[in-house]
């Protein structure tokens, strides 16, 4: 999972969106049952979705079951854990207006070991309920901004910098992934996509929701080391090896910068990244 740069949502009913989502550069597919399905549409996408986890091969799947507070909440579970012969890269359920522990609790009974669980945070009581929610059995967190901002009638983004703060804080402290960004949902705004991803990237998130297929290569790009900073990685990783053989964990380089086991650290970061996208590269190509 530490993976996923892009989660691409697509609508479980639409089956020719869904090939192409599968087709895509994405690192993983969401098949959405919830916002992107209209009611009439339900069951069909429900049955769809559980079709194409059965068969994918390839690329992450995650399922975005509809909230806990609708009619179709209870099928959604039913179907997902009735589901047999899932495919091997079926990768959990992806649960909206993530609220009550209990809830929480009951979906991953319902769900059993095997399934892994993401939570959506949503709402104002999802966020009073944070500490709570991340001491259950859940793989990630995650922020659905849009309805956060519509719940707390807050008009400008910059309100959202402190939860995003406290939600990647949260994440590390249970020893969860940094957690994906929520979707940009200006499908042709790349400059403000670029700027949006590269300032949620600096407050601890990795990787992004997208909406459309156009938003992949930007958010991959971003989550991706450079050239740069895989040489500079290189270089300090050299330089720290030579300190240590003089017994000097600490050093001063010779453009002044200090350089101590967390940079060091955040720089062997770097290249455990390279390799592991340049592997799952190779397995899906």
């Amino acid at each position: 999972m530490s993976l996923w740069r892009t989660w691409l949502y697509v609508p479980a009913h639409n089956s020719r969106q869904v090939t192409k989502a599968l087709a895509s550069d994405a690192d993983c597919v969401v098949l959405d049952l919830e916002d992107a399905v209209p009611e009439t549409e339900k069951d069909f996408a429900r049955a769809a979705a559980i079709d194409v986890i059965q068969r994918e091969r390839f690329k992450p799947i995650l399922i975005r079951i509809n909230a806990h507070n609708t009619p179709w909440h209870e099928a959604d579970l039913a179907a997902v854990a009735a589901a047999d012969h899932i495919g091997p890269v079926f990768a959990g359920v992806r649960i909206p207006k993530a609220e009550d522990p209990d809830q929480i609790r009951r979906v991953v009974e319902i769900l059993g070991a095997n399934i892994s669980i993401h939570l959506l945070l949503e709402s104002a009581l999802g966020l009073a309920n944070l500490q709570h929610l991340v001491q259950e059995r859940i793989s990630s967190i995650a922020l659905g901004e849009a309805d956060l901002k519509s719940d707390l009638a807050w008009t400008s983004d910059c309100a959202l910098d402190p939860v995003r703060v406290q939600l990647t804080i949260a994440a590390r402290a249970a020893h969860l992934p940094r957690p994906p960004a929520s979707v940009f949902t200006h499908i042709n705004d790349f400059d403000g996509l670029t700027a949006s991803t590269q300032h949620l990237k600096s407050l601890g998130f990795f990787g992004r929701s997208v909406i459309h297929p156009n938003q992949i290569e930007p958010i991959n790009r971003i989550f991706s080391p450079t050239c740069q900073e895989i040489d500079a990685a290189h270089e300090l990783l050299r330089e720290a090896s030579e300190q240590r053989l003089e017994n000097r964990v600490a050093f001063i380089r010779s453009d002044g910068s200090f350089i101590d086991p967390a940079l060091v650290r955040q720089a062997q970061t770097i290249l455990d990244l390279e390799q592991q996208l340049a592997a799952a590269k190779g397995t899906n190509s």
